[in-house]
């Protein structure tokens, strides 16, 4: 295998997307613009899903409700657990889990990602939500019927559609939803 060093520094995108229950972070990281592999989530444990993990050990008995590190095989971990040889963007990519973990649990976290609109549809059950971060200045839609998402914006791509306006979102979902 040969190896050749670039001389033009690489660049790392990163963001945490929430979950729609708002029970998990998931890191998504790009370098150079190719998606990096991360196994790792934030997960709030707590009742019968906290109880499964100190069952299977995972976590000591008496555990509390709090925030933890889930992989991609479902196990859970009280700690971000760091690579053995870490690289840069390794140790750069565990800092951030780390940091955002202490963050959540710490209550500083709360996510900046908020619903501005909330109407019902028009012609058929449900309703249409735009969501964002206005700090940031993106915004998506979603139409949900009976708890069910049936449609999201921010689930097209790797970064969703990110609407630079809250109320050009709404005019969108608004179209799709009498497309359908």
């Amino acid at each position: 295998m040969k190896q050749h060093i670039l001389e033009a520094p690489s660049t790392v995108v990163y963001e945490w997307r929430e979950s729609h229950d708002r029970r998990q972070y998931k890191l998504h990281a790009y370098l150079d613009g190719w998606e990096i592999a991360n196994p790792y989530a934030i997960r709030y444990l707590d009742g019968a899903e906290l109880e499964e993990h100190v069952e299977l050990e995972q976590l000591e008995p008496g555990t509390a409700p709090d925030w933890y590190v889930k992989d991609d095989c479902g196990d859970i971990f009280p700690e971000p657990l760091a690579p053995e040889e870490p690289r840069p963007l390794d140790a750069f990519l565990w800092r951030e889990i780390a940091d955002k973990l202490a963050a959540l649990r710490t209550g500083e976290a709360a996510s900046s990602t908020r619903v501005l609109h909330r109407i019902d549809r028009p012609w058929s059950p449900g309703v249409i939500e735009v969501y964002g971060e206005p700090d940031m200045g993106w915004y998506e839609w979603r139409i949900v019927q009976g708890g069910t998402v049936l449609h999201d914006s921010g689930r097209h791509g790797s970064y969703g559609m990110q609407y630079g306006a809250a109320g050009i979102a709404l005019r969108d979902a608004l179209i799709h939803d009498t497309e359908d």
